[in-house]
């Protein structure tokens, strides 16, 4: 059985403190991403 685990946030998809994140527990767990197309940080 494989862990999902969900990331979200709100500084848009090219963030790249969520692709390291991504990246990093890719090696381990089925991730699901999401994330506004543009940042929208303190909308």
């Amino acid at each position: 059985m494989t862990t999902t685990v969900l990331l979200t946030n709100d500084d848009g998809i090219d963030a790249v403190g969520l692709r390291a994140l991504s990246d990093a527990l890719s090696r381990e767990y089925d991730v699901t991403v999401v994330a506004p197309a543009s940042n929208q940080s303190g909308v």
